[in-house]
């Protein structure tokens, strides 16, 4: 598997100097390298989602662009969208399609296939932000 800081350079998002401050970073603070990129100002969120879709082989959406089935919606409660700040966005066959922010937290996966009876549960990833705002849409 390509690393993070790989797929940035080679997408040409920072610099060979970027990348070198931010592990320097990353060996005194012990954050993620993502984490330490915008911290420092060399990447957005966005940025970082796109580059980690890539390395899970999975996409990036923008949730004002995807349509979210109500039924999905009402299928997951508000307690496992607020602690795993997720948002279902479809259901298909057995499998459902959720967003979320952090594809290294397999934990929402797992407890929903487990606690809704599922076949199997896969991600995209949008930004916090959105994951939380269509969480205040549709759960509030």
């Amino acid at each position: 598997m390509e690393r993070v800081g790989e797929i940035f350079l080679r997408k040409k998002i920072v610099t060979h100097e970027q990348l070198e401050a931010a592990l320097q970073d990353q060996v005194h603070t012990g954050e993620f390298l993502g984490e330490i990129l915008i911290r420092m100002g060399y990447v957005k969120e966005e940025d970082l989602l796109r580059v980690l879709a890539e390395q899970f082989n999975t996409r990036f959406v923008e949730l004002k662009d995807v349509r979210i089935n109500p039924v999905v919606i009402n299928m997951v409660p508000r307690n496992i969208v607020m602690e795993y700040k997720l948002i279902p966005i479809e259901m298909r066959s057995g499998l459902m399609l959720i967003a979320m922010s952090n594809p290294l937290d397999i934990w929402p996966t797992s407890v929903l296939q487990e606690k809704l009876n599922l076949d199997e549960v896969q991600f995209v990833l949008a930004t916090k932000n959105d994951i939380m705002g269509h969480i205040n849409k549709y759960y509030s």
